[in-house]
């Protein structure tokens, strides 16, 4: 569904809320470059009212008012991607294998328990898989505990 993951180059994105701590968005905060398609690095729209979206990533927004993903949403989708993959295309011993990064519109972090969830999930059924966060880093003391 529309504006949970997203593919690029060999790193499958997940993004678990449009909530964020902050005024700006994760993507608008890493500067003008991390929207410049020729810039060698995620080509997306560089803030939340940008919405020209570039084909190739697969990004969207989360439509407004949607419901946020499950972990169970994210954790199928991390299977079905890995499922597709098993033919050999991300290596023997992962080589090729760009991992799983948390990062969306939104900060993670305000999502942690759905991060955490679905990291959970998927190491139920694969192993040795690598996953990130991006996050601005900022969040409620509640979620640390």
């Amino acid at each position: 569904r529309p504006g949970i993951a997203y593919v690029i180059d060999k790193t499958l994105y997940l993004a678990p809320t449009a909530r964020s701590p902050a005024a700006n968005t994760m993507r608008s905060c890493r500067g003008p470059g991390f929207a410049n398609r020729d810039s060698g690095l995620a080509p997306l729209p560089a803030s939340r009212v940008s919405l020209e979206v570039v084909a190739d990533s697969g990004f969207v927004p989360l439509p407004a008012g949607a419901l946020e993903p499950s972990a169970e949403e994210l954790a199928t989708l991390v299977n079905e991607l890995y499922a597709a993959l098993s033919s050999g295309a991300t290596g023997g011993m992962g080589e090729s294998d760009g991992g799983i990064v948390f990062q969306g519109e939104g900060d993670p972090l305000e999502a942690a328990a759905v991060v955490l969830e679905t990291v959970g999930l998927v190491a139920q059924r694969r192993n040795g898989l690598a996953f990130r966060l991006n996050t601005l880093g900022l969040c409620d003391a509640a979620t640390l505990d």
